[in-house]
Parts: C-alpha cells; structure tokens; sequence
C-alpha cells in the first residue's frame, strides 16, 4: 500500500477510486471530510476500509498516518450526509503533475489564427535545451520573404537563462508582469491590450547571415528583487477558478496580438509545476531535449510516459537526442534513439512509419556551442556548422511554422485515368522478364558501366539482390541490340567507340532467364539471330550455333577437374556464335575469330541463377564454385585485360550467389565490381517511381530532370501522386516517401526496385478512381506486398521455401518479433542463409528479427516490449543508406 505521510497522500489515493459511494472529499492538517448522500454512511466507512484496511481504526473514526513507535499521527475520520439534491462537486483536472495520470475533460482549441505554442524542457539542466531553442528560433527567423515572426519566452523561473543572454532595459515588461496580472484580473483577456503594447517595445534583432532578422522576447524577471521576491507563481496561475488552463490560452491571445506564428517557451528542468502547465496542455507542442546519459534518458522516458494521458496525436512530442559524444557508433545511438521513440506517447501504427515520423531528432557533440558570446554569434557564426543547426533545428522549425516553396510550374494532381495508366504500366514493370518496350532510368550503376570502359566493350560483373532490377538492365542492352545504342540511352555523352568498318557492337544474350514472357523471348531470338547473320554463314561441316538450353544443360553438369580454367567459357561462347571449334580453344582465340569476320559482340549474361540454387544445407558445389569462379573473375578479368575492340562481357548475377562462389577474398572482387552494383538509395527511389509516372504519362517532374533531381525536388514532385503524409497535409504522420523507403527496406537498409514497383501498383489498383494515392492504400498495399514478395521468393530461391513454411505453420502466439532460431528448429546454416538473403537481422543473445517487408507476408507480429529495439535497428540501418 501507498505509504500515508500527510493529507496529500490520502487525498491522492482516494482520488483514483471508481464509482465512489461519496460526494465529494477533503483533507487537512486534522480531518479527513467525506460527504455523502443520505443512507449512504456504510458504504462510505467501507470503502474507506478497503481502501485504506488496518490503517481505519476499529471504530471506524481516526485513519492512521506514517509515524515512529513512540509518536502516532492520524486524521480524524468526519462523514456528513448531504440533502437528496446534492450532486458532488466536479474535480478539475488540472495541467500539473499531480493531476498528470488524469485524462481531463473537454479543453478548447486554440482560437483559429493562433500561433503555435512549443515549450522546450528538459528532465536534467545542462543537456542543451535553451541552445537547442536558439536554434530553433535561428531557423525559424530567416530574413524575408522567408523568415517567420517569433514570440520568445524566458518560462524558466527559477534558473533563468535567456534573461541573462539577451540582456534589456530594467524596466521591460516580463513574464512574471504578465502572470500577475492574468492572476489578479477577472476576465484576464482585458489585460492583452496592455501587455501588447508593453511587450511590442521588447523587440530584438540580429544580423544573420542572409541579413537582419527581429523577434520578439519575454523575460523572465525585470530585476533581481522581482525574480527573488516573485509576485506570482504559474502553479497559482492555473488553480484559479476556471483558469486550469490559462497559461497556454493566454500566451497564445498575447502572440496573435503580437502577430506572430511561433511562441517558443523554455520552461524549467526537471518535475516542477513551474513547467507542468505548459508541458501538460494538450495543445502545446512539447520538445523534450535529452543528452545521452543514463540519468537524462530515463528521467526524458519517465516524463513522456506520465505525459501519455495529455498528448494528442496531432502534438506528439518531439525529442531532440544532444551532445552525442563523438565515440558513439551510428548503432549506439540508434538504441538510444529507438528507446525514446518507443516512449513517445500515440506511437505510429506500424514500426516503419515509427521509424521515419522523426520524433526523435539526433545531435552529435559540437564544443563550440558550450561557450558563445552572445545569441547573434550564436546563430550567425557557431549554430550553421554543427548537427544542431543543419538537420535538428531545421525540422523542428519546418514542424513549427511549415513553409511552402513554390514550384515554376506546379505539378498536376493525378486523374483517375492516371492511375489507373499508373497501374498498367508498373505490371509490366513489376516483372522485367515480362519487359519488352525500350526505355530506361539512368542509375549510377548503369552510368559507370558506360563510363568506365570509354574507348571499348565492357567486362563487368554487375551485382544486385533479388529483384534489384539486374534483369530489367540485362532486358535493355538485349532491346537495344547495339551497345552504342545503350551507351547512348544511358549517357547522351558517351563518346563512340574506336571500331574500324563496324557500325555496331552487338549484344548477344549468351545466358538469359528461363522464365522470360513470349514478348521478351522473341527480341531475345532477334538479338541472337542479328549476330549470327553478321558472322556469315557457316563453313561446311560446321555445326548449327549451340542453343542455349543445351548450354544450360552443360551447366548442370558442373565439371569435375581439379585446375581453375576458363576454356569451359570460352568453348560455350564460341559454341553460342557459332564460331569454329578452334576459336573457342581461349578468350583470345574467341576476339580473334570475331575480329577475323569484322563483327563485334558484347555478350550479355543473365539468369545464370536458374543454374545454381543453393540451399542452406545444400551448398554449392566445389565444381559449381569453380565454374562461376572461372566466369565471374577469369573470363571476364581475361576479357578486361584483352581489351578488345570486338569482345565484351557484362554477366548480372546475385550478389548472394557470387558471394557463395567466390569465398576467398570476395571483398576485393566486389570492390573491383562496386560501381556497377545496383544498389538502390532512397533518391534514387523517389526517381524510380518518377519515372514509372513518366512512362504512364504522369510528368509530375520535368523529365529531363528525373535522372538528375535531388531528393527534396523528387519529393515536391511526387506529393501530387501519393501525397505529403499519411494522413492529413498538417497531421503529423510519417511523410509519405520516407514511409515508403523505409517500409520496404531490411534493416541493412536495402531496398528492391522490384518491392516498389509493385508497392505503386497495388497501391493505384486499390484506388483507380482516386486523384491520387489514399494513406489507406499505401499501408493496404504493403501487407499484399509483403505476401507476393514472400510468395515469389520461394520460387526463386528454393532453398527459403522450407523455412518460410516452417515459420508461416507455427502457431500465432509463437509468430512475434524477436524470436530464436530454436523456437522455430532453425539449424544455424539455416539462420545464415536467412540472414544472407535479408530476411532476417540476428542481434545480440541470437535474437532474430524481421522486417516490416518481410513480417507482414510471414504472419508475424511486434512483441510490444522491443519495439524500441527495432526502432534501433530501422535508425541504423537509415544511417548506413547510401
């Protein structure tokens, strides 16, 4: 039981019973008064007996308090019966902690045109909460046409340091005038008038770098004996009849006479109701501001979680993470960052819009910033260069005061034709095997391909997960027939190639995927059968060109010998073109051949995959590790090295399954390789579904743009297909794109074009006659997504299927995130091949988890207790996004 010091404490536990038999309750320093109804006296002494048990005395009449053995100390017990008609007086749930656990009743909004009301506190001093307001009021103050009008507010009255660091006149008008005189007033808005013209002489102004900026400040105190001997206090404030909530109403009527669009408050650290006013009104976004102590993290968890009762979805607090030692690793400070966000009262409704709503904001340690002259240098010169300045401020002010920027020529919302445009083209994208049209977005990938062999034929090895878009690039050189042609595609610039008497290089598909649609197949057979009719015919006795299934089935039969060699490439290749058998004897007997008929060929590999699956208990083998080891690194280093104007390989192949070959020193072999790998960043995303926009005939970017625009003008762009947010313009819900890039991601922080894709497609299928993407639809759309990835990646890597199965079958309390390998018989080569192919993320004590991608199609669920713990990993995984 709750120890009974005083009459608060009785106060207190009474307070919370359900249904009492009582009217109404008091304590004082000798009685506890209840009052009652008539003929309700022993329902009252009883519940006062369960309540408080042995401590009612037997007589019912004195309730014992905590005292020493020799010195008793008790209340004296007083019940009065009211008359029939008495109805119990209401109990004002006020803004202060002792009332914080109490849902309170109906509190108006703001008046329309207020401004908005954000108070920065902080559990412990010293962790940067009033630097972290200058910040914010920095980016907020930015000289016209931008720049926003700005209420500061010293709230701190008992360590004041604002009034200290924008020093005035002695006789300013302070927020302790202000306090007393809403107190002593009846109707406390009479006063605004007076306060307002006052305060309009407390302008400020600081020469910025962009020019001069001005704001508005309201100190504390006027002088020392008014800060010591203070009038009034905020607790006194709001414990006035009908003034509960007063602070924030009357701070918000003072800043809309004031015209302005932003009060920023600093109240004082710590649990004080000289804060609890405004960190408890509804209505005022709260910034809570922690360092990474372990005494400031749990004091900032314990504050968000007593506040739970009095925030609003639409003001959910934001926490800014400072002074983050430079020693923290980008892990380190995810965990920090995940355990506050999980702490954060209306938490998102799924763990990826969590992850990217940005309620939590990171600042690493800056040592300028512990010492400034003044607020000007502060903001002009120290604040610019630091995490603070660049990224926490910037958002916390675009969260205050949102800015619009205009666009030159506004982009079209969507029709409903549109979408449905949209969805028709992202099903042929969705499956590059089903891909026949040319047309292509420029990646980084593709652009180093081109560039990096100028003055001949590519050798590259070109890798990339699952559903990366390794097919889709291997289609286009295929279509386009003609390396120039694709060179061309890619780069506009790409200087031509250095090939006496030929007017083209051709693409030949030596390998392509076994499950290309008819459409893709005849282009494949048209590529084929353009080389061969170049070549000439062939002499007598020549056999007919190898096909490409009886190639497939020499790869099934993975040689034996013991020698690294690349003569089995080499015989094939010249075998596919249906060159003599003595040109296929080596790489360079092969260039010769077709230097001899005047015909150059870029040889284009894909599907090599539909050759070799391994499993977790069924590795490759030695001789399959040696057949991709001798065309993965060999023949193609063979072909690089020859550099000739008349061979060229480009082999796409799974990153996962070149790692499997190649198990000696596979880091290097990536690292020759890297630039051409298809690695998909969140702008190059946004890209991706700009493009798709564009082939449906939805320009919501500048086409010429598209290849080249920055992530910021993507996102303004894409608002017209899929919105700002999820939910509302002005909610607070995740922004949609980055919602969007994190959903679909693992916690590696890869992302498949293949996912988003079919993420637009299903999403516009949901609503073909919409103006543009609904929330609904996005979020509906990643659960079927989920489900289809899961379902098509049994398919293509065969070796998951028994493991999804094992995991799908399990009984739905055992389906939560994280789990154990033994909870689900999962051997370690199991784990690993999981792991390798991004299911799953093992962390510390083997606990596995999964992402959202992966959770949805799986069956899965977010054990409540490790949210935060996921939230880490989503933060880690963003940092290390390319």
């Amino acid at each position: 039981m709750t120890p009974l010091y005083t009459w608060r404490d009785v106060e207190r536990a009474l307070r919370g019973e359900e249904a009492p038999p009582w009217l109404e309750v008091s304590a004082d320093l000798e009685a506890l008064n209840v009052t009652c109804a008539p003929g309700r006296r022993a329902d009252v002494a009883r519940r006062l007996a369960d309540v408080f048990g042995p401590k009612i005395a037997v007589d019912g009449l004195t309730l014992a308090l905590e005292s020493t053995l020799n010195a008793p100390r008790s209340l004296r017990i007083e019940i009065h019966e009211s008359g029939e008609d008495a109805t119990p007086s209401p109990h004002v749930v006020r803004p202060l902690w002792t009332d914080a656990k109490e849902v309170p009743g109906h509190i108006h909004p703001l008046p329309e045109g207020s401004p908005r009301l954000a108070a920065f506190y902080s559990y412990k001093g010293g962790v940067g909460r009033t630097t972290t307001l200058l910040a914010t009021l920095g980016a907020l103050v930015e000289p016209p046409p931008r720049g926003g009008h700005v209420l500061v507010v010293d709230a701190d009255l008992e360590a004041p340091g604002l009034t200290f660091e924008i020093p005035g006149p002695p006789d300013r008008f302070c927020l302790l005038d202000f306090l007393a005189l809403v107190h002593d007033a009846d109707d406390w808005r009479a006063v605004l008038p007076l306060a307002t013209e006052r305060l309009r002489l407390n302008s400020e102004g600081v020469e910025l770098s962009g020019g001069r900026a001005t704001f508005y400040f309201l100190p504390s105190h006027r002088d020392k004996e008014q800060l010591f001997a203070q009038p009034v206090t905020i607790e006194q404030v709001v414990r006035g009849p009908g003034r509960a909530h007063v602070i924030a109403e009357a701070l918000a009527a003072l800043g809309q006479a004031l015209g302005v669009d932003v009060v920023l408050l600093d109240l004082r650290a710590g649990v004080t109701e000289l804060s609890s006013p405004l960190l408890l009104d509804p209505r005022v976004q709260t910034i809570l501001v922690t360092s990474c102590s372990g005494q400031s993290i749990r004091g900032t968890t314990f504050v968000l979680e007593r506040m739970r009762s009095r925030v609003r979805k639409e003001r959910r607090p934001e926490v800014v993470l400072s002074m983050i030692p430079p020693s923290f690793t980008s892990e380190a400070i995810a965990r920090l960052s995940g355990d506050l966000q999980d702490s954060i009262p209306h938490a998102a409704d799924d763990i990826a819009e969590e992850a990217v709503q940005g309620n939590v904001h990171e600042a690493r340690f800056a040592e300028e910033l512990i010492r400034f002259d003044s607020v000007e240098q502060l903001l002009r010169d120290l604040l610019p260069g630091t995490d603070l300045g660049k990224r926490a401020a910037p958002r916390l002010a675009a969260l205050l005061a949102p800015r619009v920027t205009p666009a030159a020529t506004p982009s079209p919302a969507p029709s409903a034709r549109g979408l449905k445009a949209v969805a028709a083209e992202a099903r042929k994208l969705e499956y590059a095997e089903g891909n026949a049209k040319l047309g292509l977005l420029v990646t980084p990938a593709l652009a180093a391909l081109v560039d990096q062999f100028p003055m001949g034929l590519p050798a590259a090895v070109v890798l990339g997960a699952k559903g990366a878009g390794k097919t889709f690039a291997w289609g286009q050189m295929v279509l386009a027939g003609d390396w120039r042609k694709f060179s061309t595609l890619v780069s506009s610039s790409a200087p031509a190639l250095p090939l006496p008497g030929q007017h083209q290089a051709f693409v030949f598909p030596l390998l392509s995927p076994v499950n290309k649609q008819p459409d893709l197949a005849a282009k494949v057979a048209d590529a084929e059968r353009l080389v061969w009719e170049a070549l000439g015919p062939r002499p007598p006795g020549t056999e007919a060109p190898l096909t490409e299934d009886a190639m497939r089935t020499d790869l099934d039969r993975a040689p034996t010998r013991d020698t690294d060699d690349t003569e089995f490439w080499s015989r094939r290749v010249a075998a596919r073109l249906g060159l003599p058998e003595t040109a296929g004897v080596s790489v360079e007997a092969v260039a010769a051949a077709l230097a001899k008929r005047g015909v150059a060929v870029c040889l284009a590999i894909d599907g090599i995959e539909d050759s070799f699956q391994p499993g977790p208990q069924s590795p490759l083998s030695e001789g399959q590790q040696r057949l991709l080891r001798d065309l993965l690194q060999r023949f193609t280093l063979r072909v690089r090295d020859l550099r000739s104007a008349h061979l060229g390989v480009v082999t796409f192949v799974r990153r996962d399954l070149a790692q499997a070959a190649i198990v000696q020193n596979f880091g290097q072999f990536e690292a020759l390789h890297g630039k051409f790998s298809i690695v998909w960043t969140s702008t190059e995303a946004l890209r991706l579904v700009a493009w798709i926009l564009d082939r449906a005939g939805l320009h919501v970017i500048d086409p010429e743009r598209i290849p080249l625009a920055p992530y910021d003008e993507l996102r303004e762009g894409l608002k017209a297909f899929w919105g700002d947010r999820l939910g509302s313009e002005r909610s607070r819900e995740a922004h949609t794109d980055r919602w969007v890039v994190a959903a679909l991601s693992d916690f590696q922080g890869r992302l498949q074009a293949r996912d988003l894709v079919r993420l637009v497609r299903v999403a516009a299928e949901k609503v073909p006659d919409e103006p543009k993407l609904t929330p609904r639809s996005l979020r509906d759309a990643l659960v079927e997504c989920s489900a289809a990835k899961i379902k098509e990646i049994e398919v293509e890597i065969p070796g998951l299927s028994p493991l999804f199965e094992r995991l799908r079958k399990a009984p739905e309390e055992r389906r939560k995130i994280p789990f154990q390998a033994e909870d689900f018989d999962l051997a370690r080569a199991d784990v690993t091949f999981l792991e390798t192919h991004g299911v799953v993320i093992r962390v510390e004590q083997d606990e596995l988890y999964l992402p959202e991608i992966v959770r949805h199609g799986l069956g899965f669920r977010m054990d409540k207790g490790r949210r935060a713990r996921v939230l880490a990993l989503y933060r880690a995984a963003q940092a290390r996004r390319p």
